[in-house]
């Protein structure tokens, strides 16, 4: 399946589909903080892509200080439970200030296990409505 089809994909989750459009960040995250496996439009600018197929097919460095958080926020994570709220640093908020998100382990169709982050409140760029729209499509 190309990078293209498997983002499609994760539209079917209403988990994700439900956020895709949203105006604050989201991600999913392999468990083990190695990739982030899908991202809405704000999510995706954060880290510098522009849009989530691009930010897919980037590996991060396993000590890439994002990467650490994720890997330990989900060893501690009940599987498929409710979101529990973290504040993480380097996730779009300004320098010096963690992000409140809400983290869940979820465990996606194809059996893998992830890390589902939904920003609580706004980080990154401000992209209006319209511009979400045209880098989910693209």
């Amino acid at each position: 399946m190309s990078e293209s089809a498997s983002q499609l994909a994760y539209l079917r989750d209403p988990r994700l589909s439900a956020h895709a459009i949203d105006a604050v960040p989201v991600w999913l995250w392999s468990a083990d903080g190695a990739q982030i496996l899908w991202a809405n439009a704000v999510g995706a600018a954060i880290f510098e892509a522009p849009g989530s197929a691009a930010l897919a097919e980037r590996r991060l460095d396993p000590e890439d200080p994002a990467a650490v958080q994720i890997a330990r926020i989900a060893g501690t994570l009940p599987l498929d439970g409710p979101p529990r709220l973290e504040r993480l640093r380097g996730f779009g908020a300004e320098l010096g200030r963690t992000l409140t998100c809400g983290c869940s382990r979820i465990s996606l169709p194809d059996n893998r296990i992830a890390v589902l982050v939904v920003a609580a409140e706004a980080a990154g760029p401000a992209l209006p409505l319209d511009e979400r729209v045209r880098r989910l499509v693209a």
